[in-house]
C-alpha cells in the first residue's frame, strides 16, 4: 500500500496546539504501556526535525 503525503497550512498557534495534544496522548500511552514510536515520529516532524 502506497502512502500518499498530505500537506496542510497551519499557523504557529495551531502547530503548538497540535504538538501539545500529541504530547498529552504520548504521556497517556506511556502510562498505559502502549507503543509510542509513531507519536514520537509525528512530533518530531511537526517540530521540524
Amino acid at each position: 500500500m502506497k502512502i500518499k503525503p498530505c500537506k496542510i497550512s497551519i499557523d504557529e498557534y495551531e502547530r503548538g496546539a497540535i504538538i501539545n495534544a500529541l504530547m498529552e496522548l504520548r504521556n497517556k500511552y506511556i502510562s498505559e504501556e502502549k507503543p509510542i514510536d509513531f507519536l514520537n515520529e509525528v512530533i518530531l516532524k511537526l517540530c521540524g526535525e
